[in-house]
């Protein structure tokens, strides 16, 4: 029976070339959209490398225009803000912070290219001790900052792993690099797991965190780890060092509620993206059911033959999902030479894991609509009989 589906499928070449072209479009689109959706939840599986639980953010504006008396007095005024934060039974820790702060919408971007072929990019952060401590980053391998590290000339330095993966053939057995002309330009003390900088769904990005010097850092941002919710503790906060601060403006944000507000930038056009692929996908299935019902009532003479000679309506069923299937299969050969050209070309920075994963998922959902569209034009033709066959002669 299924050599015969496929001699009658090609003997109607023409009128089946539509619906071959139909499930072709189908299953590129939904591969696009799978790959998409699949490399996105990868890279959102990945744990994130930082705590953001409880993490209140407070800023500090400093609206001072006597400059030269400010800058008498700011470190005794920020000292005071230290002196509430330590005594407050409810804050667990807190840190300074410079404003690249993962899920900020501000970036600190370094790189370098050397002659002897290494070359990369990367997200610069500095961070405290304290600040590494309240984060909680997960190290791999070496140990966070001490006092030595402040020393510029030591270049110490702290990456995530796949940074590290990057730099490794090129470090010596001090996990040091060195430049062109043999100076020292980083030295590795310590490798974290994970570092998501921009969101929770962007692919791994190289990220070095550098040590900040108390006495040079001049941002006005405090991360605040709180024991429980921060939120009941906020306008309390915000009042006493208002009272204490009078010349400073204080502003609150929490670390969750970035984190949520940057997952959404990119959740949001993944939705839309969804819907008008969803759309299309419709709108072909629709075509595509109209397609196979039309056919069908234009065969109602042979399908009538059929059942006169014995053909059962099971039998005539089965006949017309065949046919369907080797349609599918058309449309999965032809959809499949425009497929195999993303991972062979490198078209997109995706894993070959990703496109495999993109091409069985599209497959299957291309399958199941292909026959959900075939299955009642099958039933409407397996009803036809020899009677209502020969009122079409």
């Amino acid at each position: 029976m299924i050599k015969h589906s496929i001699q009658l499928v090609w003997a109607r070449k023409k009128k089946n070339l539509l619906m071959v072209i139909e499930i072709a479009f189908s299953f590129l689109i939904l591969f696009g959209l799978f790959t998409v959706l699949f490399e996105r939840y990868s890279n959102y599986a990945r744990e994130r490398g930082f705590d953001t639980e409880n993490v209140l953010i407070l800023h500090v504006s400093e609206n001072r225009t006597d400059y030269e008396k400010w800058k008498e007095e700011r470190k005794d005024v920020y000292r005071s803000i230290e002196n509430y934060l330590d005594a407050n039974k409810d804050v667990e820790k807190f840190a300074y912070m410079d404003n690249t702060f993962p899920f900020s919408s501000n970036n600190n971007t370094e790189g370098s290219t050397f002659n002897y072929g290494l070359s990369f990019n990367y997200y610069r952060q500095l961070l405290s001790p304290k600040a590494i401590e309240l984060l909680n980053l997960p190290f791999v391998q070496g140990r966070t900052f001490n006092e030595t590290d402040y020393n510029a000339d030591t270049k110490s330095m702290i990456i995530n792993r796949v940074f590290y993966d990057h730099l490794k053939p090129y470090l010596n057995e001090k996990d040091e690099l060195l430049d062109d002309d043999g100076q020292l330009n980083m030295k590795i003390v310590g490798v974290i797991e994970n570092y998501k900088k921009k969101n929770e769904y962007e692919e791994q990005k190289f990220v070095g965190i550098w040590p900040y010097n108390k006495e040079r850092f001049n941002q006005t941002l405090f991360f605040i780890k709180t024991k429980n919710d921060p939120t009941t503790i906020e306008a309390q906060l915000v009042s006493d060092l208002e009272k204490r601060c009078p010349d400073l403006a204080f502003g609150v944000n929490y670390f969750d509620t970035q984190r949520v507000q940057a997952n959404k930038e990119v959740l949001l056009p993944l939705i839309l993206l969804t819907a008008v692929c969803v759309f299309l996908i419709i709108n072909v299935a629709l075509g595509l059911y109209g397609v196979l019902w039309y056919n069908i009532s234009k065969r109602k003479s042979e399908i009538g033959l059929r059942r006169a000679v014995g053909a059962s309506k099971s039998l005539i069923r089965k006949q017309m999902l065949i046919e369907v299937g080797v349609l599918l299969l058309g449309g999965f050969l032809l959809g499949g030479l425009f497929v195999v050209q993303f991972p062979l070309l490198g078209v997109f920075n995706y894993t070959g894991e990703q496109y495999l994963i993109g091409t069985l998922l599209s497959a299957f959902f291309v399958g199941i609509i292909t026959f959900i569209c075939g299955y009642y034009p099958s039933v409407l033709a397996s009803r036809i009989t020899p009677v209502e066959a020969l009122h079409e002669l």
